[in-house]
């Protein structure tokens, strides 16, 4: 059971944009049998004043924290796995490219 939680500043995705990227997210697991219903996604949008890097306050970041639960990968599959999950946060970085950010800290 996938738990992906995706802290950003508040308002860094539209609507849309979270609704394409939860689907996006959620394929990713249901392509290799998982039920849909088991993947979750939260968009934790949170004020400048509540994320520090650093020790300083910042609104120029995106940060993806993944839970999986009641499942594991077999050891031959892992690799094949983690290229899947990498190639899927590659592909979410058009998302990230319309952020006013500067490019090193994508």
């Amino acid at each position: 059971m996938p738990l992906w939680h995706i802290y950003c500043p508040e308002n860094a995705y539209s609507a849309a944009d979270k609704r394409a990227l939860a689907t996006r997210i959620t394929d990713l697991y249901a392509d290799v049998g998982v039920p849909r219903f088991y993947a979750s996604v939260v968009f934790n949008e949170l004020p400048r004043t509540t994320f520090f890097i650093g020790g300083k306050a910042t609104n120029d970041f995106v940060r993806i924290w993944i839970d999986q639960i009641a499942r594991a990968t077999a050891p031959e599959r892992r690799a094949w796995w983690l290229e899947r999950v990498n190639w899927s946060g590659a592909e979410a970085a058009r998302y990230h490219d319309r952020l006013p950010y500067p490019r090193a800290l994508r």
